[in-house]
């Protein structure tokens, strides 16, 4: 079992990154501390990516900036410290994906430490539960 996951900070967005492998396809995720969620993605990288049919809204979120966006829920599998995880994905209706075209909600960080060092352009997230070995 994997002890951390690495990522990055994007130099251009100064933006956390993970890659997560969500369906079997590895896609770049953005650390959004501020969505409580598990994943969150837009209708086009949920039809394109994924090939899902969406067209029933399950709730409404309201969003950071006070907008709300309609959403439905659909099944995904991730692989999360090398363990297959199966949850749902928020699918908005009216975000559209941009650089990274998934968001990574702090629900799937519970239990997990995350450290992002803008100085270096490091993104790491621990599994406390997992013992790490030293080289």
């Amino acid at each position: 079992m994997e002890a951390e996951m690495e990522g990055y900070v994007d130099r251009e967005t100064n933006l956390p990154v993970v890659k997560l492998n969500i369906n079997q396809r590895e896609i770049p995720c953005l650390v959004d501390t501020g969505f409580n969620g598990f994943l969150w993605t837009g209708i086009d990288v949920a039809q394109r990516v994924f090939g899902m049919r969406v067209n029933r809204v399950d709730g409404e979120s309201e969003l950071a900036d006070g907008s709300g966006a309609d959403y439905q829920l659909e099944p995904v599998e991730v692989l999360w410290f090398g363990r297959p995880l199966h949850l749902r994905m928020h699918v908005a209706f009216s975000l559209r994906a941009g650089k990274f075209p998934i968001l990574l909600g702090t629900r799937l960080l519970v239990g997990h430490v995350l450290i992002a060092d803008f100085n270096h352009g490091i993104v790491q997230i621990r599994d406390p539960s997992v013992s790490r070995v030293s080289p």
